[in-house]
């Protein structure tokens, strides 16, 4: 009964597991109501979507005859294949503003079709002349062109879901590009792409919602292999220490069914697997073993003494009982302390893994005495001596003989780790998420170096009354602050409002460059955007609100670390707020969404392992009833993490989003093993009053069951060094580190610690 009931409420979750969503955008990291990510959203319901797919074509001469044609047909079928366009730009239909008669004409670059080698020379010239089209659409030196895409930043949604194929029937309502929509677009472009691959024009595809579909498919094909390679090593693991095909296939058993039901309910409720969520079902994997192990070690020694099933299990129950759930509700707080946070998936993972750790403490209570009782199992006589007890039997005489020298080696460590940490380097960087040899990140290097910026900040500039940008003072003043932003180290180009009216007071002044400056008259700037709007382009919707009360000003930088795009954006802030005292100065964009990632990720973190520490200091004391023993049972657990941590300084690995995951979950696993040695030496204590025979008999009774377990979480975060993303990788790196070192410090810096502890106070406790 027990095992079907356990069954059946498992499978109610995981039912709905096929219908788990994906999400890698930028957008998707920060909490709904984050002001930086309304603000961007604000942005977005304006201006549309800032973020680029940017298809680039080289050539020896952009402007060749073959090279053009090679463009004209890409951007064709892009336009025609391609769902989600909002818009559609390259060289060979760029904005050219020109006078001809006193005729204002806004056309393309290549309206007058080319035939000979001297009218694309014409072309060439003109082209390189204009400032609007160089690191934006072809390369100073001709040998690049891009055609850059941007699509709907909402998407019709009909009374059914979301259509696919982008060509939707009519829609009740709208809701910002999926996941699932960016990879369609992204996967029609690359395929586009690879078909018009040709010898000596190479193609690529680069960008922010490339990067984020690359990430997205290895995210989901990372995770397949994760759990089948961390469940291969369990079953290795388990069938190695118990011998016994029960005690291999059960703990699995226990494990999947209670991942099963948290991804389950995830899907219920509607939350997407993110980028930091991905080490979930690998880490509850890892998590749900120990448990698992601890008891079933606790009953194959009962059961060897007694030969009774029911009476082994009744005892090992009673016996893990306390230290299993304390540990589960450590687990608990220190995974939950997440929910505090401003990150999205942090708050994700602080709901849902506690969630998948309750259930698998109570299928560990449930389900698994359930199999045991019901599996046939011989008795096995218990050597009197094993080469592993050997060694713990070793640990535990060398720590009660040196317990001063332990500590002070301990110490040392701690002092200097703490020294090392201040030199900690922060880190958000998406683009160094991917191998370095990456096509991608390659591709997106040598754009950034040939065209100045993949990536965009926006400022924009409320006015607060209409038709502010007639006024002659406020367009100088913006052409000002946008020359000044273009001198800011790492911004490439920047278009404004008065990129555009420079050129249509050109036109008008017989294509003379002297002309190329705003107009010193409020009603020839009025006069000239209304010829400019009158001719057909859209492009000042592109730069301006309805009203022209609020102005739009587009940085390109390339794609940066976080670090170095604050710089810039503190930057930028202050030149449009010193351009305009007066007006409300906004600055949004990707960029700024990256940046804001950063620093709301060491806050929350910083917030979380507050949290964390005091809650499961408090728990202690509630545990052994100790105020001082609470504390000084989270100094062997707090060590190892800050040891770890500066190892992770010390090989130079940057502390990002990712790392910064590992202390409050390494803290809420690693005091498990505490937990257990400290209920275990309590008890033996009481027992024998010697201090000495307490540390060999706990070493003997928990001493293996925290090896394995252990090694069952080292292995799990070390599935993490075969990931495609670097960041992947220095989790699991820091992570098993600290596993390894906090295991050091159970076997080593605890029994030395309660040795002090006794010798100070000549009692139990």
């Amino acid at each position: 009964m027990t095992i079907a009931a356990s069954v059946v409420f498992c499978l109610l979750f995981a039912q709905s597991m096929a219908t788990l969503r994906f999400d890698t955008s930028t957008t998707g990291l920060l909490v709904h109501d984050d002001p930086q990510l309304t603000m961007y959203n604000d942005f977005l319901d304006r201006y549309g979507r800032d973020e680029m797919i940017i298809v680039t074509l080289q050539a020896d001469d952009i402007f060749a005859p073959e090279p053009i044609e090679k463009i004209k047909r890409l951007q064709k079928r892009i336009e025609n294949e391609t769902p989600y366009l909002a818009r559609i730009e390259s060289v060979v239909t760029a904005r050219e503003t020109r006078g001809e008669a006193d005729t204002l004409i806004v056309g393309e670059l290549f309206d007058d079709d080319p035939q000979t080698p001297e009218e694309y020379a014409a072309i060439k010239a003109r082209a390189l002349k204009n400032g609007f089209y160089i690191n934006r659409l072809i390369s100073e030196d001709a040998t690049v062109a891009a055609i850059v895409i941007r699509t709907l930043s909402r998407v019709g949604v009909t009374d059914a879901a979301s259509d696919l194929d982008g060509f939707s029937q009519e829609a009740i309502e709208t809701r910002p590009l999926s996941d699932m929509q960016n990879s369609a677009v992204v996967n029609t472009i690359k395929a586009i792409a690879d078909d018009e691959q040709s010898y000596g024009m190479p193609i690529t595809v680069l960008g922010t919602p490339v990067i984020s579909d690359r990430l997205k498919r290895q995210m989901e094909a990372d995770i397949g292999f994760f759990i089948k390679a961390l469940v291969a090593a369990i079953a290795v693991m388990l069938f190695a220490f118990f011998r016994r095909v029960s005690g291999t296939i059960y703990p699995i058993i226990v494990v999947m069914l209670s991942l099963a039901a948290t991804v389950g309910l995830m899907v219920l409720a509607d939350v997407p697997l993110k980028l930091p969520t991905q080490v979930m079902p690998t880490l509850l994997l890892a998590i749900g073993v120990g448990a698992c192990v601890h008891l079933e070690a606790m009953f194959y020694r009962a059961f060897d003494e007694c030969g009774n099933r029911k009476t082994a299990i009744i005892k090992a129950s009673r016996d893990c009982f306390f230290p299993i759930l304390m540990t589960a509700l450590t687990t608990i707080v220190g995974i939950g302390s997440f929910v505090t946070a401003k990150i999205d998936p942090f708050v994700d993972l602080g709901l849902f893994a506690p969630f998948g750790v309750l259930i698998q403490t109570i299928l560990t209570f449930t389900l698994l005495p359930a199999l045991l009782a019901i599996t046939p199992i011989k008795m096995r006589a218990r050597k009197q001596s094993h080469s592993f007890d050997r060694v713990l039997l070793f640990f535990a005489d060398f720590s009660a003989s040196y317990p001063k020298s332990i500590a002070a080696f301990f110490a040392v460590l701690l002092i200097a780790s703490i020294t090392l940490l201040t030199q900690a380097r922060l880190s958000h960087y998406m683009l160094g998420w991917l191998p370095e040899k990456s096509d991608i990140r390659q591709a997106t290097r040598l754009f950034d170096e040939k065209m100045r910026g993949t990536v965009t900040i926006e400022a924009l500039i409320d006015f607060g009354e209409a038709d502010a940008l007639y006024d002659p003072k406020n367009m100088r003043s913006l052409d000002e602050a946008i020359s000044k932003a273009e001198k800011v180290n790492l911004v490439g180009k920047a278009l404004g409002a008065p990129t555009i009216i420079k050129e249509i007071n050109r036109a008008l002044n017989d294509n003379d460059d002297a002309f190329y400056s705003v107009p010193n008259l409020r009603g020839a700037i009025a006069e000239e955007m209304l010829l400019f709007s009158s001719s057909g382009s859209d492009d000042l919707n592109e730069v301006a609100n309805y009203d022209y009360s609020q102005t739009r000003v587009t940085h390109k930088t390339p794609f940066l670390d976080a670090i170095e795009g604050d710089k810039i954006l503190d930057e930028l802030t202050a030149i449009y707020e010193e351009a305009f005292p007066n007006a409300k100065v906004e600055v949004t964009g990707l960029m700024s969404l990256i940046c804001r990632i950063l620093r709301v990720a060491v806050e929350s973190m910083a917030l979380s392992y507050a949290i964390a520490i005091v809650t499961i200091t408090a728990m202690m004391y509630f545990a052994f009833g100790n105020a001082k023993l609470g504390f000084f049972s989270m100094i062997p657990n707090l060590t190892p993490i800050m040891i770890g941590m500066a190892y992770m300084v010390l090989v130079g690995v940057p502390f990002d989003m990712f790392v910064m995951l590992v202390g409050s979950i390494v803290l809420g696993l690693i005091v498990d093993d505490t937990i257990h040695f400290l209920h275990n030496f309590n008890r033996y204590y009481k027992e024998s009053g010697d201090p000495r025979v307490a540390l060999r008999q706990t070493m003997l009774g928990v001493g293996r069951a925290m090896a394995i377990t252990t090694v069952v979480l080292t292995v799990g975060f070390s599935v993490y060094l075969f990931a495609f993303m670097q960041n992947i990788v220095n989790f699991g790196m820091i992570a098993g580190v600290c596993i390894v070192l906090a295991c050091f410090a159970d076997f080593f810096l605890t029994p030395a610690l309660l040795i002090l502890w006794i010798r100070s106070k000549k009692c139990a406790f």
